[in-house]
């Protein structure tokens, strides 16, 4: 392919093309799914999925900024040539990026451990407060190097923000650095296990628990249900386990100054790395409606209810009227989530 000042126009388009798809779709996408499960916060696995659903709005909506760079010739920052959007936006990525593990991770246990113990109810204060406190710590993990006066900085090569932590270690020995970094990282890797293990012991209790005639209509939606999230989160190590495994390995060998040999930084590795690293995690967080529709029935008909209100008011507001149509939502029951 034909490079032109260390990039290929032809890549940068698809790039820019797939990174502004996942804004225009994956946004309103997630903003109808958190309009239907939030009402319905009294289960504990919806409660999850608004929290999923929120994070991955921010996600496409930092999409649109990440994709514009890549439709100019020397890849303009525009949004990012502020400062203060710079900070903005290396904080909420890093701390969104974090969280979507996290959130898989609970999700996936909780609904493992209702399988075993089906009468198991967990309190949702308990399950709200740890959901809000988790974010609180990512918060404050990445407002570490802002705190220590490292701005985020806007590289052209990767087209996002990054801190590179400058002074903050303190002796900055490539052995003190990636130990620093191992731990920092244990929080994106451990998870992994879990979620893993539950979506294995998930699979084993589908295939051997035999159901009473009387409970079949139940037990056929518990297990479409846990069907779902096994799905969802199968999507998820897809798409984000490379991501993972590339930010670890590429900041290790990035602060070891190439001693490990991980990888060759050319023009390959930053179009690798941008797909694995970012484009993929906003096609994840676009994906996720789009299983809601095929998995759920009730998310399909609020879906079209809610299109339906809105394409009502917008006509009755055309025509000088704020009348609309309202539109009629089933409730959902707990064993469709």
């Amino acid at each position: 392919m034909m490079v032109q000042n260390g990039y290929i126009p032809v890549v940068d388009l698809l790039y820019g093309c797939a990174l502004l798809i996942c804004f225009l779709i994956g946004a309103p996408g997630n903003a109808c799914a958190t309009l239907y499960f939030a009402p319905r916060y009294q289960c504990h696995s919806a409660l999850i999925y608004t929290f999923i659903n929120i994070n991955d709005i921010v996600i496409c909506l930092m999409c649109l900024p990440m994709a514009l760079p890549y439709f100019t010739e020397n890849r303009h920052g525009f949004l990012f040539t502020s400062g203060i959007f710079c900070d903005m936006y290396g904080i909420l990525w890093n701390v969104t990026c974090r969280y979507s593990i996290f959130l898989v991770a609970v999700l996936s246990i909780s609904r493992t451990y209702t399988l075993y113990f089906p009468f198991w109810q967990i309190r949702k204060k308990v399950l709200l407060g740890f959901l809000v406190g988790y974010i609180g710590v990512l918060f404050t993990q990445a407002l570490v190097p802002y705190m220590r006066s490292e701005r985020y900085h806007y590289y052209t090569e990767y087209v996002q923000c990054f801190s590179l932590l400058g002074d903050l270690f303190l002796p900055k020995s490539p052995e003190f650095i990636i130990s620093y970094l191992a731990f920092i990282h244990l929080e994106i890797i451990l998870p992994l296990f879990p979620i893993l293990i539950s979506c294995v012991m998930s699979i084993h209790v589908i295939r051997l628990v035999k159901v009473q005639p009387h409970e079949e209509n139940l037990a056929a939606r518990r297990r479409r249900a846990t069907i779902t999230i096994i799905i969802f989160t199968t999507l998820y190590i897809t798409f984000n386990i490379p991501a993972i495994l590339f930010e670890v390995l590429g900041t290790v060998e990035m602060y070891a100054e190439g001693k490990y040999g991980f990888f060759n930084f050319d023009h390959v590795h930053r179009y690798f790395r941008n797909l694995v690293a970012a484009i993929s995690i906003g096609i994840n967080a676009t994906v996720n409606p789009c299983l809601y529709l095929l998995r759920m029935n009730s998310f399909r008909r609020s879906t079209r209810n809610t299109c339906r209100r809105l394409i009502s008011r917008v006509t009755m507001t055309s025509m000088g009227s704020g009348i609309s149509t309202p539109g009629r939502n089933r409730t959902l029951t707990t064993t469709e989530i």
